[in-house]
């Protein structure tokens, strides 16, 4: 398998939606350990303030990175 760079250039500042996508994954984090579930996060989620770059696809993935990162912190 060969692994091909390309080099990647835009005019678009991503710096605001990537500030709101961890957010999401924060406030996704706390509700996981506060033991809610992801039905419950996401509805919580979706009424979140200062998100509105983000589309629904990212916020999803923002929940699911959210979860992940709780599973994998079994403390």
């Amino acid at each position: 398998m060969k692994t091909i760079k390309l080099p990647y250039k835009t005019t678009e500042n991503l710096e605001p939606i990537l500030r709101q996508y961890s957010s999401v994954v924060r406030y996704a984090y706390n509700r996981f350990h506060e033991g809610m579930e992801e039905n419950e996060v996401s509805h919580s989620c979706k009424k979140m303030n200062n998100i509105d770059l983000l589309g629904s696809w990212l916020i999803r993935c923002a929940i699911k990175d959210g979860k992940y990162i709780k599973t994998s912190q079994k403390i």
